[in-house]
């Protein structure tokens, strides 16, 4: 499997899951979070390369860069009891940037 097309594409990695019997037939669950633009050190040449930075803070409506932590509730959610009857979802973690 290669996971750094999975971990970019998430629409890839369940078509993925999707096609594999043997996964279907266990008791595996899959989940996806799928982060937007997240202030890390992998996103630095995007945050000092100033018309991307625009660019990608107008068509956020939130308006900033999401931060790891900003993962953390959805993550939590799917890993807990409340998210037990929750099943091939990907939720989307980016402040309303696909929705622009």
């Amino acid at each position: 499997m290669r996971w750094g097309t999975f971990l970019h594409d998430p629409l890839a990695w369940m078509r993925r899951v999707e096609m594999d019997s043997k996964l279907q037939t266990t008791d595996s669950d899959f989940l996806l979070v799928a982060p937007g633009y997240i202030e890390t050190e992998l996103t630095r040449g995007l945050r000092d390369h100033g018309e991307k930075e625009k660019m990608i803070l107008q068509r956020t409506p939130i308006g900033r860069w999401g931060e790891p932590e900003d993962l953390a509730g959805p993550v939590i959610h799917l890993c807990s009891r409340s998210g037990d009857y929750i099943g091939g979802e990907v939720h989307v973690v980016d402040g309303g940037f696909l929705g622009r």
